[in-house]
């Protein structure tokens, strides 16, 4: 019995004392040293936009805290410490200690700690704050050459021709060059930022596009009109042509050139064929040259030749025109008849003449 007395008396005791200890000795077992509720975040802005680095602080008490970037004191209590605090603002209540940036510069990258200063020691957590930068493209080049947006490019063909697209941003954008079809729509890709066209062709022309991007909207770009030169080509659609006395015949050329042409003529004998009552003359850079011949006569018949001029060279290709005997129509006006070996002949009927 004396025992048991002599132990709950003992229990009392400790009782006592540990409830004393809560009560006065905050450092103790029954109080937490001030930590944190959730772990400073990293966060991820884009330059010019607003950054909230977040401190939730538990068991905060009379602790100070603190921000610290890269080593150097932000902040400490109500305070900004540093030099540029008109972009910085704090909210500091009993659990938030948040630190505001706006706008956010590129100098403000780095890892920023909360710092939990108590009487016994501090604690802390860090995060990055990244920015990030929009792509923008630097410079267009062809050959070396710097081009501006909307620009035209001429390249002859078969050389070779080197396209450079350059850009900046963060992270480093990725360039690629388009060629664009109908409607702004592409239809061809390069995934790179240097294309080179080996002995580049005539069905190089078209309007391209360097595209930068780094998933940081928006994207950013630049176009070019690229035309390549050539020399122009003409061939007839046939070579030979016949026709009847007092009839009507067209001869015709296929031509192409680029740059346009400045002269599309006919000749016969050396000399230039005019437009006149009888002499029609119609064409265009690409497609076909047409001279109508109406009322053919005896000086007519011969040899004739289309020729294209443009900035690059001048061509011609010869067309020679036959007679052949007069066939009577079925009707009168006019009309075609096969006379063999792949030629159709076009005729006038002139009433009286038969």
């Amino acid at each position: 019995m004396g025992l048991l007395v002599v132990l709950n008396a003992v229990r009392m005791s400790w009782l006592v004392a540990t409830l004393l200890l809560c009560l006065w000795v905050t450092t103790g077992h029954c109080q937490q040293n001030p930590g944190f509720a959730a772990p400073v975040a990293n966060v991820d802005t884009i330059v010019g936009q607003p950054a909230i680095l977040r401190c939730t602080v538990k068991n905060r008490g009379d602790a100070r805290v603190s921000w610290v970037k890269n080593s150097i004191p932000v902040s400490m209590g109500d305070d900004i410490l540093l030099a540029d605090k008109n972009r910085m603002s704090l909210i500091n209540t009993g659990r938030q200690y948040d630190l505001h940036i706006q706008p956010t510069v590129l100098a403000d990258e780095g890892t920023y700690t909360c710092v939990i200063y108590f009487s016994s020691g501090y604690n802390s957590s860090s995060g990055d704050l990244t920015i990030l930068v929009p792509p923008t493209v630097q410079s267009m080049t062809v050959n070396g050459l710097e081009v501006r947006d909307g620009q035209k490019v001429v390249v002859e063909e078969g050389t070779d021709t080197l396209f450079n697209c350059t850009a900046t941003g963060k992270p480093v954008p990725n360039v690629i060059w388009k060629k664009l079809g109908e409607h702004g729509k592409a239809s061809v890709f390069f995934r790179n930022s240097t294309v080179l066209m080996a002995n580049v062709s005539r069905t190089a022309s078209g309007r391209y596009s360097c595209l930068a991007s780094n998933n940081v909207s928006p994207t950013d770009n630049r176009v070019m009109d690229f035309e390549v030169h050539y020399v122009p080509t003409v061939a007839p659609q046939r070579s030979e042509v016949m026709a009847v006395l007092r009839g009507r015949t067209s001869l015709r050329c296929d031509v192409d050139a680029l740059p346009a042409a400045t002269q599309l003529d006919w000749y016969k004998d050396n000399r230039k064929i005019s437009q006149g009552q009888r002499y029609e003359s119609t064409g265009r850079s690409t497609g076909t040259l047409i001279l109508e011949l109406r009322d053919v006569r005896d000086g007519d018949f011969g040899e004739y030749i289309c020729r294209i001029t443009n900035s690059v060279a001048v061509k011609e290709a010869s067309i020679t025109l036959f007679e052949v005997a007069t066939l009577p129509p079925t009707t009168p006006g006019y009309a075609e008849l096969d006379v063999g070996s792949g030629h159709r002949l076009s005729y006038k009927h002139i009433p009286g003449d038969d």
